[in-house]
C-alpha cells in the first residue's frame, strides 16, 4: 500500500509540473490557474512532490538478471507493480484468442509502437 502512495505522489507531482510549465507559458484557465505566478507555484510544488517521492528511497528492489539493456542501465528500481487478470476460460482458449488478435484490434498499438 505504501508503494502505491509513493507512486501516486510521484505521478501527481509530475502532472503538476506539466501543468505548471504550461501555465507559466500561458495560464491554463480551465484548470483554474489564472496567473503565471500560480503556474510557477504549481511547477515548484510538483517538483517538490517528485523529489519527495523519488529522493528518499526507502528500499530498492533489484531486478532479476534477464540480460536486457534496461536491467544493465537501472539494475535497481524504486517502485514495483503487479498486474493480474483472472479469466474464467480454459488456458487453450485464452492462448488461441491471444494468437488470433491482430495489431489493428489493439487500441493505441501504433502510438505505443511509435513511442518505443
Amino acid at each position: 500500500m505504501i508503494d502505491l502512495l509513493w507512486s501516486v505522489l510521484c505521478y501527481s507531482g509530475a502532472l503538476a509540473m506539466i501543468v505548471g510549465v504550461l501555465s507559466v507559458i500561458r495560464p491554463v484557465r480551465i484548470l483554474r490557474v489564472r496567473t503565471r505566478w500560480r503556474g510557477a507555484a504549481a511547477l515548484i510544488g510538483g517538483a517538490l512532490a517528485v523529489l519527495a517521492a523519488c529522493l528518499p528511497v526507502p528500499s530498492l528492489t533489484t531486478a532479476a538478471s534477464t540480460g536486457s539493456a534496461l536491467d544493465d542501465f537501472a539494475p535497481a528500481f524504486h517502485f514495483r507493480e503487479h498486474h493480474e487478470t483472472l479469466i474464467d476460460a480454459p488456458a487453450a482458449d485464452v492462448f488461441a484468442a491471444i494468437q488470433s488478435t491482430t495489431a489493428s484490434e489493439i487500441v493505441l498499438f501504433q502510438s505505443f509502437t511509435w513511442i518505443r
